[in-house]
């Protein structure tokens, strides 16, 4: 009983950090978390059945050729779960207590620099609420986000409880550094066969002891940054190997051009157009961190908070004539670098791609940066009105960040509400004045995906006859130039034909085109952008 006491004293802000963060983390995202909806690629989820094997989820075969096993199982657990909509309730929750534990261990990590318990708990909450992360954690319940960010964390954790351990006993302690040194090395491999855009968050973790350590002491600093990039470098290393082999004799879908690893981009000119790009805070596709507003209202700020941080934080440094401009060359270096590494993973992939999943490493430094900037500019202050300062600005930056980010996911979350509703009541008005409904054919857009259509289709039949209740198949041709306009229409006219009659066919044709016109179709010409969000609001 004694030694349980002694834990909890130990772990009691780690315990309140994670309790409260996964409490406020609920209340913001409650909307996206409670309504019933399928996003994204989720529609495919109502093909799942407890029952079914993994290989029978439209994505296993994608996520296992680039490497993504973990993602791969863990979008299983989904899609055998949550075939009905209600379950995919459970899903973002499990998202929400993933993401709180993680604040929870920064925040009782960032304590070890002498930061404030309430600033570490605003600063951890930052570095997680970040629009690029939490869209698609809660709005598509992908699991594969969080859980490598986790993993990431408990890493880092691990590697820090080296520098604590003393024993009586070297080999012992020997013994038991190199086993969390190990175990942190199987972590980082665990959370980059998840999702390794990801992964690149450690860098930020690096950054973030780089700039809040001190200059007093650097040397062990330095030592404990080299240990932990060597065990990051060998983990990736590893990984790299392993999934360009796997890419390249194991393929078993089409892989993206931004995912081809055996093809990284080393152009120095073109890493350089990508580093300005995403520098660029001014860049709303980048740094949009206020959902709701923008991109200039806050970056403006940010800009101003940079030039005087740095310009504070350079002349703090050279004004201490016991710091040798060695260390102040030093610890720039070392910065640099770390910034680099989080921003690696957009940087090496061979095709740009701004997508929200890639850059949590470029956002997450950035943010750490300017709250580093934050605390360098206040020091021009008075010791407690300076702390105070940066308490007023961080928590004021976490209202407004929390209440956009509310405001964002309920008018996200009511717009996927609307569009699957929207399929649901077409498809019932079509079935209700027709006797038979044998074909439903979506004109779409040409940069949008036209298999969704397919998993749409399925989440509204799901809804309206039952899981399982219904048939459909997929008729149509490619439209990728391979075939003449007439030879796609045969393609597609010789499968609704080949059909039985309960089956459904699903097929599409782009905005202008021609289509042939069969018995018994249902026509859809909206798509998800063109859903009046306000006007489901307003109701």
């Amino acid at each position: 009983m004694y030694k349980l006491q002694n834990y909890l004293s130990e772990k009691k802000w780690l315990l309140i950090y994670t309790l409260t963060s996964i409490a406020l983390l609920y209340l913001i995202f409650s909307p996206a978390v409670n309504f019933l909806y399928y996003a994204g690629d989720d529609f495919r989820y109502t093909f799942g059945n407890p029952d079914l094997s993994c290989r029978r989820d439209d994505g296993f075969y994608f996520m296992m050729t680039l490497g993504r096993p973990l993602q791969a199982y863990m979008d299983c657990i989904s899609f055998r779960y949550a075939y009905v909509v209600e379950n995919m309730r459970y899903v973002r929750l499990i998202a929400v207590l993933l993401m709180g534990i993680s604040v929870g261990l920064i925040a009782d990590w960032l304590r070890s620099f002498k930061i404030s318990s309430i600033q570490a708990f605003l600063i951890a909450i930052a570095l997680i609420l970040i629009p690029h992360f939490y869209s698609d954690t809660i709005l598509t319940g992908a699991l594969s986000l969080p859980v490598p960010i986790l993993l990431v964390v408990i890493a880092y954790r691990c590697i820090q409880k080296t520098y604590l351990l003393r024993d009586s006993i070297a080999k012992w302690t020997a013994v038991k550094k190199y086993g969390l040194y190990f175990l942190a090395f199987v972590l980082l491999i665990l959370a980059l066969l998840s999702y390794p855009a990801m992964v690149f968050f450690y860098a930020t973790l690096m950054l973030t002891k780089i700039l809040f350590a001190g200059l007093d002491n650097w040397e062990k600093t330095r030592r404990e940054i080299i240990i932990e990039g060597f065990i990051f470098f060998c983990a990736c290393a590893v990984f790299f190997a392993w999934s360009s082999h796997n890419m390249h004799y194991h393929a078993h879908a089409p892989i993206p051009p931004q995912y081809m690893l055996m093809h990284p981009n080393f152009n120095p000119i073109e890493m350089f157009k990508r580093l300005t790009l995403l520098g660029n805070i001014f860049n709303p596709a980048v740094w949009a961190l206020w959902p709701m507003s923008p991109v200039v209202n806050l970056s403006k700020w940010m800009s101003l908070i940079l030039a005087v941080g740095l310009m504070v934080g350079l002349i703090t440094a050279l004004s201490k004539l016991r710091h040798r401009i060695l260390t102040i060359v030093q610890v720039l270096i070392f910065a640099l670098c770390a910034l680099l590494i989080s921003n690696a993973f957009p940087l090496l992939i061979p095709k740009l791609d701004l997508g929200s999943r890639l850059l949590m490493g470029t956002i997450s430094s950035g943010i750490i940066i300017t709250i580093w900037a934050l605390y360098r500019s206040c020091r021009i202050l008075p010791s407690v009105l300076g702390s105070a300062l940066v308490t007023i600005v961080l928590m004021y930056y976490l209202i407004v960040q929390s209440y956009q980010t509310n405001l964002y996911l309920m008018r996200s979350s009511m717009a996927f509400v609307g569009y699957l509703n929207h399929s649901v009541q077409t498809i019932s008005d079509y079935t209700t004045n027709h006797p038979s409904l044998k074909r439903i054919h979506y004109v779409i857009n040409k940069d949008e995906v036209p298999f969704t259509r397919y998993f749409l289709t399925s989440g509204a039949l799901s809804i309206l006859k039952g899981h399982n209740q219904y048939q459909t198949e997929w008729c149509a041709s490619s439209h990728d130039g391979s075939k003449s306009e007439v030879e796609n229409q045969n393609v597609t006219l010789n499968c609704l034909k080949s059909l039985p009659p309960n089956v459904i066919g699903i097929t599409y044709s782009y905005l202008g085109d021609t289509f042939p016109k069969t018995d018994s179709m249902l026509v859809i010409k909206y798509r998800f952008d063109d859903f009046d969000v306000n006007k489901v609001i307003s109701q």
